[in-house]
């Protein structure tokens, strides 16, 4: 994934309004090898013991498929996953939860932990697009949408029946909803991450521990000493399971609060 944001953000009247960022940055020195072997080592020995995080659903499935990747007589019994699924164009608005459910075939109470972690995204068109009409049978077919479910989004285009000329081709963005009261308007579509990459470990460490991992805070930077197994910026399946959003979550900072300016890989550690 790309840098999340930018560090400074325009505020009204000309002035400018900075808000805090976190930075990650390599460890040197000869102790570094040694602290992240110390780490490894830890990490490695506390693995029995999975990290909770604020979705025990999720963490349950997460459970599940890390037993079936440890048992040679098991793994051939895990079901192919697929890296998305997609809804069709909704023919009304409703709620983006209910939307979830439906697309992915999952609970109500599931959808909600898949919409809070960041795993679900809408579609929006910048430059617009055109709209349904009665009788124009359906969206699919109107908007241009093929239907390769799992496999890549459709194409990121819409064509216009009704135009005279020929047909005009319009942008398509995906944004990610993290709101459990969302409402999918109407001719939208819903992109449900069902399995989402998980991080858990690195993550749910407690809040004093991340505050002990703040090395630095003003009013413009967070410096946070990133433990392993954490990549620094969220997953395109994950939104919240990251350095900023682990951060976010454990000291109870609003969500969006920090910004990316530097990164490591999400094995290494450093500050």
């Amino acid at each position: 994934p790309r840098p999340t944001g930018r560090a400074h953000v325009r505020g009204g009247g000309g002035a400018e309004r900075r808000r805090p960022v976190v930075g990650a940055i390599a460890p040197s020195g000869p102790s570094s090898s040694a602290t992240s072997a110390s780490e490894d080592a830890s990490e490695d020995a506390s693995r029995a013991t999975r990290s909770s995080s604020p979705w025990p659903i999720l963490d349950a499935l997460d459970d599940a498929r890390e037993v079936l990747r440890h048992d040679p007589r098991r793994a051939s019994e895990a079901p192919a996953e697929m890296h998305w699924t997609l809804s069709d164009p909704s023919p009304a608005p409703r709620a983006v939860v209910r939307a979830v459910a439906e697309t992915a075939r999952v609970s109500a109470a599931l959808a909600e932990e898949l919409v809070d972690m960041g795993a679900v995204y809408v579609d929006h068109w910048p430059e617009g697009r055109a709209e349904a009409r009665d009788g124009d049978g359906d969206g699919a077919r109107l908007f241009g949408w093929s239907k390769v479910e799992g496999v890549s989004p459709p194409p990121t285009q819409a064509t216009s029946p009704s135009s005279g000329g020929p047909s005009a081709t319009k942008k398509e963005k995906w944004t990610r909803v993290r709101d459990k009261d969302a409402v999918l308007h109407k001719h939208q579509r819903v992109r449900v991450h069902v399995h989402p990459r998980r991080y858990r470990d690195g993550c749910w460490l407690g809040a004093a521990a991340w505050r002990a991992r703040v090395l630095h805070e003003d009013d413009d930077y967070f410096v946070v000493n990133k433990p392993a197994r954490l990549p620094t910026q969220a997953h395109e399946s994950n939104g919240c399971e990251c350095v900023p959003g682990c951060v976010e979550r454990s000291l109870g900072l609003k969500p969006g609060t920090l910004r990316v300016t530097h990164r490591l890989p999400p094995r290494t550690s450093g500050a």
